[in-house]
C-alpha cells in the first residue's frame, strides 16, 4: 500500500469551535472545543509571515493546520509518502532557502516508528535545502517514558536516543507539550534550546469554566460543588497539583487534593519477574477485573471523597487502565461523579472500550495526538477533545518574534 499526503492550504482565519455549555463537559457535537476565553493566545499573527513556513508530517495534520491558521499562514506544500516496501519518502514542493521552518509532528500511534522516521527525514530535508532555522514541534513525543534504565534491565534509554537523533539531523529548537519527565530537556545539548509547554493549565481552565465553577443548583446562594483533584499514582502528583492550583486560583478555593495508591501485590510482582510469552503479556495488559478498586487505596481526606466530583489528572491515557482503576477506587469511596483529564489521549488497543466500561462520567484530553483507529467509525460521547492549537501558535509566535515565553509558563489574566 502506497500512502501519499500532500499538505497545502490557504491562509485563513481559524473557525473557533463553540465551547460546551456551562455546567456540562459535553462537546455538543464539536470535534474539538476551546476554553471560552483565550488565556494564552494574544490573537496576534506572525509579524512577517513571508519569513516563516510551517510543514506537517502524518502524525497530527489537523493540529498543524489549526496552528498555521492561528498564525495567519498556510501549511507548506510537501509530499510525505511511503513506498510499497514501507520506506518513507519526503518531497518539499516549495523553495525554503533562508526560511524559518517549523515542523509539526506528533510521534504517536497508530505508527510511532513511522512518524519518528518521517520527522527525522523532514529535518534532514529542510537542512539540506538550506533552511535558515528549523524548529521542531512535537506535541506528543513517543518513547518519552523510556527516560531511564529500570533496575537491572539491559535496555536503552530511548528518550535520550531520540533526542540525539533529532539534534544530529539538524534541528535548531524543540517544542514539546508535557514531556513525560522534565529531564528530557537535558538530553539535548545547549546548542538546541527546548521548551516544555504544559497543557495542564488549559485543561484546568476548561474544567473551571464548564463544570466545577457552577453551583449544584440555579440559586446563587447554593453551595459550590465538592471538588477533589486526584493523582492516579505517585508519579502524577506534580501535574495534578498544578491542575489543583489553577482551580483554586480561578474561583474554586474549596477544591481538595487526593492520591490513589496501588497496594503491593507480591504474587503479581513475582509473576512480572518471570519470563512471559508475547501472548501472555498481551492478555495481561488488556485484562480488566471489576475488583481492581479493592487493590487501591485513596490517600487524603476520606470524608472529602464522599459525594464529591473527582477529577483524575495524568499526562497520558494509553491503555486506560490506570485511570479506570483510580475511577473504580473513587466510586468505591463514595464519589458522586468521576471525571478525567490527560494531556495526551493515545487510547491504544481496547482503551476506548475500557474507558466506556469504567465508572468515569467524562474524560477530557487535548489534541496532541491524532484520534485512535476506529474512533471516527465509533465515536464515544464520553470523551471531549480540547484544542491546544491557540497555545502552540502563541508559543511559536513568541519564539519567532524573539519575545519572552514567561507569560506561557505562568497563569496570566485572561484575555478576550
Amino acid at each position: 500500500m502506497v500512502m501519499v499526503m500532500v499538505v497545502m492550504g490557504e491562509t485563513a482565519t481559524p473557525a473557533h469551535a463553540e465551547p460546551a455549555a456551562a455546567g456540562s463537559l459535553e462537546a455538543d457535537g464539536n470535534d474539538e472545543v476551546l476554553t471560552s476565553k483565550f488565556t494564552y493566545y494574544s490573537g496576534r499573527t506572525l509579524a512577517d509571515p513571508s519569513k516563516t513556513m510551517i510543514f506537517s508530517g502524518n502524525g497530527n495534520v489537523p493540529l498543524a493546520e489549526d496552528i498555521a491558521k492561528y498564525l495567519g499562514v498556510s501549511l507548506g506544500n510537501m509530499n510525505v509518502s511511503s513506498f510499497a516496501d514501507g520506506e518513507c519518502s519526503i518531497k518539499v514542493n516549495e523553495n525554503i532557502r533562508g526560511k524559518h521552518v517549523i515542523l509539526v509532528q506528533s510521534t504517536c500511534p497508530p505508527s510511532v516508528n513511522d512518524s519518528l522516521m518521517e520527522l527525522l527525514l523532514m529535518i534532514s530535508t529542510m537542512r539540506r535545502s538550506s533552511a535558515k532555522t528549523i524548529t521542531v514541534v512535537m506535541p506528543y513525543c513517543g518513547y518519552a517514558r523510556s527516560d531511564m534504565k529500570r533496575g537491572r534491565e539491559r535496555s536503552p534509554i530511548a528518550a535520550r536516543d531520540i533526542m540525539t537523533m533529532i539534534e544530529t539531523m539538524g534541528a535548531d529548537r524543540l517544542v514539546c507539550v508535557d514531556m513525560h519527565s522534565g529531564q528530557m530537556q537535558g538530553f539535548l545539548s545547549p546548542a538546541v534550546p527546548s521548551d516544555n509547554i504544559t497543557a495542564i493549565k488549559v485543561g484546568a481552565l476548561y474544567f473551571a469554566e464548564k463544570m466545577v465553577n457552577v453551583p449544584d443548583s440555579a440559586s446563587e446562594d447554593a453551595p459550590r460543588r465538592n471538588v477533589v483533584v486526584v493523582a492516579p499514582d505517585e508519579k502524577a502528583v506534580s501535574r495534578a497539583k498544578e491542575f489543583w492550583n489553577v482551580l483554586i486560583e480561578k474561583g474554586v478555593p474549596e477544591a481538595r487534593f487526593a492520591m490513589v495508591l496501588r497496594k503491593p501485590n507480591l504474587e503479581e510482582q513475582e509473576r512480572k519477574e518471570q519470563p512471559q510469552s508475547a501472548a501472555a503479556v498481551s492478555a495481561t495488559s488488556v485484562d480488566t477485573d471489576p475488583s481492581t478498586a479493592l487493590e487501591h487505596e485513596i490517600v487524603g481526606d476520606e470524608e472529602a471523597i464522599a459525594d464529591c466530583d473527582a477529577i483524575i489528572v495524568q499526562d497520558i491515557i494509553d491503555s486506560g487502565q490506570s485511570m479506570s482503576n483510580a475511577a473504580s477506587a473513587l466510586k468505591a469511596g463514595g464519589a458522586r461523579n468521576v471525571y478525567g483529564f490527560a494531556t495526551h489521549g493515545l487510547f491504544s488497543r481496547d482503551a476506548l472500550e475500557r474507558i466506556d466500561r469504567a465508572p468515569l462520567d467524562h474524560v477530557v484530553v487535548s489534541n496532541t495526538a491524532s484520534h485512535p483507529i476506529g474512533y471516527e467509525d465509533k465515536p464515544t460521547d464520553k470523551i471531549t477533545w480540547i484544542s491546544i492549537a491557540p497555545l502552540l501558535a502563541e508559543v511559536l509566535r513568541i519564539i519567532s518574534e524573539k519575545e519572552s515565553l514567561n507569560p506561557v509558563f505562568r497563569l496570566p489574566k485572561e484575555q478576550q
